[in-house]
């Protein structure tokens, strides 16, 4: 960095040496699946009629939906 600052010796390398585990629950895998599903149809290849994507408002209601389906303890197959 112009400063004389190392971003790797001196940002980087103390952020690793201080980083923790997240902390892992019986829904961490299932919480992780349905976002990356849910937020798929933004980032991932057009799925909808003539090759469109969703709005951002549908997908927020989807990943709500199928959020508030998981932490409530209702998993279902999507």
């Amino acid at each position: 960095m112009a400063d004389g600052t190392s971003y790797s010796r001196d940002i980087l390398l103390p952020a690793l040496r201080e980083a923790v585990h997240r902390p892992r629950t019986p829904l961490y895998g299932a919480v992780t699946h349905t976002i990356t599903t849910e937020l798929d149809a933004l980032y991932g290849p057009p799925k909808g009629p003539g090759g469109s994507r969703p709005g951002d408002a549908e997908v927020a209601k989807s990943l709500d939906e199928a959020l508030r389906e998981i932490l409530s303890g209702r998993i279902s197959s999507r």
